[in-house]
């Protein structure tokens, strides 16, 4: 008898202690719910759409247009402790960059605020054409009229932009833009119609050279979005070039160039390609070097083509009038 109201004694106080575990668990996740509840409260002034102009930290003049919108809400995980789950509030991000000639759209659930200071910030994990990774970073303050901040690819913070965006305001449009003293990213697509230089060709055996012309025309590597915006805020781009040599007739030239993936360099204000070939079995390298020169009305080129240990074309590249026709 005096064993079983043992066991029964020891049976009820182990039911108790499972109960005040579970109470205490329940408490502890109590807990954590409103501590999470309050913490996404106090992201809710960022929720809104804020549009307006992003202008260039070099030089101050307009890049594109730049529509964010902010949403807070919850990531479910299981919690540090091991025991049972928490909800962290985060903010997503939904960023539509435009400009005249691009329009890219990337999204984020890593947005990140101090309602202490009203500073905002988020990142975007983006991939280029080689598969290299980049984070394209938003940041600034937040108020109740919009946002003040910058936005850049985060390793190169000096060639990014600035914006004044406003909250819930009317759209921006592209046409608004004063494109006045665009990139090289973006000048080069505007006249990816051609550019074209007078030149002469040296003489080469039993060729005595002669003069001619010639197109440089630029392709482009980058079809997603990501790989889009990444293309306006890097330094360096990789882009497709081509030079194709006319003599004066307009008939072609047997010299021509395909330089795929040379390297456009807006800091150093150049272009850099090769192009390896095989003639009769013989291995050529062609060469492309190209300075850029700024002028009152347009970026043009100055280059020298090279095949091999050969001689030099040197080419004075400028835009091709809209009016010209197709060579």
């Amino acid at each position: 008898m005096k064993m079983t109201r043992y066991l029964g004694g020891v049976i009820s106080f182990v039911s108790l202690a499972g109960l005040f575990a579970a109470c205490a668990d329940k408490d502890q996740q109590d807990w954590r719910n409103d501590q999470s509840a309050q913490r996404l409260a106090q992201l809710e002034p960022t929720r809104g759409t804020y549009t307006g102009k992003v202008t260039s930290v070099v030089d101050g003049t307009d890049l594109g247009v730049m529509k964010l919108t902010l949403t807070p809400s919850t990531k479910v995980q299981t919690a540090g402790d091991g025991i049972g789950t928490e909800t962290t509030p985060v903010i997503e991000a939904n960023l539509t960059y435009t400009d005249p000639l691009i329009q890219s759209t990337v999204a984020s659930d890593q947005g990140q605020y101090d309602p202490s200071t009203g500073i905002f910030k988020a990142s975007f994990p983006l991939v280029d054409i080689s598969n290299n990774s980049y984070n394209f970073v938003v940041q600034g303050v937040v108020s109740s009229s919009g946002i003040v901040g910058t936005t850049s690819v985060e390793t190169f913070p000096n060639f990014g932009g600035s914006f004044n965006l406003t909250k819930n305001g009317p759209a921006v449009s592209v046409q608004s833009l004063s494109m006045r003293n665009q990139r090289m990213q973006q000048s080069v697509i505007d006249h990816s119609g051609g550019y074209v230089s007078d030149c002469t060709f040296p003489a080469a055996g039993s060729f005595p050279g002669g003069k001619g012309y010639a197109v440089m025309s630029f392709g482009y590597n980058e079809n997603t979005g990501p790989q889009k915006l990444l293309s306006v805020f890097l330094p360096q781009r990789l882009i497709n070039v081509a030079v194709d040599f006319y003599n004066l007739d307009g008939t072609r030239a047997s010299s021509h160039g395909n330089f795929v993936q040379a390297t456009l360099d807006n800091d150093r204000g150049t272009i850099d390609g090769t192009e390896t070939v095989t003639i009769g079995g013989q291995s050529y390298t062609k060469y492309l070097k190209c300075q850029k020169i700024n002028t009152a009305a347009n970026l043009q080129w100055s280059c020298a083509f090279q095949v091999g240990g050969g001689g030099t074309i040197s080419l004075q590249f400028k835009p091709k009038p809209s009016s010209e026709m197709e060579l």
